[in-house]
């Protein structure tokens, strides 16, 4: 997805999916992040930490199923997200204001976040 163009209106900028980053890890201190892209490295140096593995045009299957089985899903806004994030049974974060998650089911492992990227509400707590 470019930041310019027909794809403007999907574009998130780096800092709300980091102030999302910055928030898990203060809540889950042994947290390992998947970012999974289309992009290129060079598109994400912006998310390079010891915590972080950068994905970029993995196998599209491999993908579906990392984000189906993820413990904290943070989807893009595509469907292809939103699709993965109706299949997965951890927490959800999702932005409101995005066409794709109007009809999106409020569970109690949905974390709304505003336009910044800070919580608005709090998901489900581990069983453990």
């Amino acid at each position: 997805m470019t930041r310019t163009g027909r794809y403007k209106v999907r574009w998130v900028p780096d800092s709300v999916y980091l102030n999302i980053i910055r928030q898990i890890r203060r809540q889950y201190n042994n947290a390992f992040f998947n970012i999974f892209s289309d992009g290129t490295n060079d598109q994400l140096l912006t998310f390079v930490a010891d915590d972080t593995a950068i994905r970029c045009k993995e196998n599209v299957l491999r993908t579906f199923h990392h984000m189906v089985c993820a413990d904290i899903l943070m989807p893009g806004q595509s469907m292809f997200s939103v699709l993965a994030g109706y299949l997965c049974d951890g927490i959800k974060i999702g932005r409101p204001w995005s066409p794709h998650w109007f009809n999106f089911p409020k569970t109690n492992g949905f974390i709304e976040v505003n336009a910044e990227g800070d919580f608005l509400s709090k998901g489900k707590q581990s069983d453990e």
